[in-house]
């Protein structure tokens, strides 16, 4: 098993800094040309209204800004997010400053991802391939242009990168205090995306049956956790609103069981009122779930048990489609939203690197999963642990609901670094079979 509990040297952490500053430098370098034409479209508009309510209103409401009736308070999305852009609303209440702003925040909030990954594998990545890891981190295409576009994913990646540094320093320090931080971050990032609610208690759970030598920490991270959040779930319980978290769970799982959802949505996206008709009939389906839910669930089962060999073959390939490339709910490729002047597009190096990328995405992604499977047959090492566990419940949880590539972006840096873990133990296995090759032959 690859581990190494030595301590940090001066090289390590100045290659952490230099791939920290080399995240930066990029992402930076791609906001300063690219632009994104109307930057206020589909999920951006809901969180600019969900932040101008939290401003000018003090409630949580996706309500449009112009509407004369009363502010009512919903859970439709997540609320991290919103506050962060709401606190950047009272700082700069005009557009274009506040839109540099929010880009130069991300950009900022990308490169301290890559840090905190790092930080957290510093201990028993050896630093080879952790330099590996911060270089694909660094550079990856999806992370770089991702902070230019209105959307949570840049907040929650580091969000829940920060929580595995913590708990990287609970685990080797044996600390109460830096378990409750972690807790603290793991609680921001479920608030900033709820898919990720249940993954600190569970997790401490898995770490207290299985990884007894820590069980201080997550005794204290279950409990830290669940006192942490369980305040917004009281809210969200009392709300009467129709605009649930339930509510987005239910359409998200009607969509995601549609085979034909993306490309509809994408026939709809690009030639407005061109589709045959397959959004209005998930629509219809979402919309029976929320009148009736048992009428609607009882519908999607039907309409799966109808072809199952399809729905089967559908459900099996959507961890490749969540793991894949192109983005399918925005403007495709690497991009979210249209973008003008992208530098993957005009300076050739960029372009390059996309497309060597691009041919390395599914043996990373096999890499990344044979990294999680031998972190959670052989579970000594609790953040390889504690990774391997996240990005096999996330994925499970997509294929259920919707399998978005734009989802992944957030949790690449924990992707890199499970696919280098499986590098290394791949190139373990290749050096222990030419030793054994070795020692095996015959003497002349």
């Amino acid at each position: 098993m690859i581990t190494m509990h030595e301590p940090t040297t001066r090289r390590t952490w100045l290659w952490i800094a230099a791939l920290t500053l080399l995240a930066l430098a990029l992402r930076l370098g791609f906001m300063t040309q690219a632009y994104v034409d109307h930057p206020v479209r589909g999920d951006a508009g809901e969180y600019i209204n969900y932040a101008w309510n939290i401003a000018e209103h003090g409630v949580f409401s996706k309500q449009a800004r112009d509407t004369t009736q009363p502010v009512v308070p919903d859970s439709f999305r997540d609320p991290g997010y919103p506050l962060i852009l709401a606190m950047q609303i009272k700082a700069t209440p005009e557009f274009g400053p506040w839109y540099q702003a929010v880009m130069l925040t991300q950009c900022i909030l990308g490169a301290l991802t890559v840090m905190c990954y790092l930080l957290a594998a510093r201990r028993w990545l050896p630093l080879h391939w952790l330099v590996a890891a911060g270089m694909l981190m660094a550079v990856w295409p999806h992370s770089v242009t991702l902070p230019i576009y209105i959307v949570s994913e840049s907040l929650f990646a580091f969000l829940l990168a920060a929580a595995f540094a913590c708990i990287a320093e609970a685990t080797a320090r044996r600390s109460k205090g830096w378990a409750v931080g972690g807790a603290a971050f793991f609680t921001c990032a479920a608030l900033t995306n709820a898919v990720v609610l249940p993954v600190a208690p569970l997790l401490a759970i898995a770490g207290f049956i299985w990884l007894r030598s820590w069980r201080p920490v997550w005794i204290t991270l279950l409990v830290a956790s669940l006192a942490f959040s369980a305040p917004w779930l009281l809210r969200n319980a009392a709300l009467a609103s129709q605009d649930s978290a339930g509510g987005r769970a239910a359409m998200n799982f009607v969509q995601g069981s549609w085979p034909d959802y993306h490309s509809a949505y994408r026939t709809h996206y690009l030639n407005p009122g061109h589709d045959d008709g397959t959004l209005e009939r998930i629509d219809a389906e979402v919309n029976l779930i929320g009148t009736d839910r048992k009428a609607g669930y009882d519908a999607v089962l039907h309409r799966l048990a109808d072809n199952p060999v399809r729905y089967a073959g559908w459900y099996a390939s959507k961890p490749a489609l969540l793991w894949g490339w192109d983005i399918q709910m925005g403007d495709g490729d690497i991009y979210v939203y249209p973008t003008v002047n992208s530098p993957f597009r005009t300076m050739a190096p960029l372009r390059a690197l996309a497309a060597l990328i691009y041919v390395l995405n599914p043996l990373l992604a096999c890499l990344a999963l044979l990294g999680c499977v031998a972190s959670l047959c052989r579970p000594k090492e609790p953040v390889a642990f504690g990774i391997a566990s996240v990005l096999i419940f996330v994925t499970a949880v997509y294929t259920i609901l919707q399998a978005e590539p734009r989802y992944a972006i957030a949790f690449r840096g924990a992707e890199m670094i499970m696919a280098t873990y499986g590098m290394a133990l791949a190139a373990q296995w290749v050096r222990r079979r030419k030793q054994r090759g070795l020692t095996e032959a015959p003497a002349h």
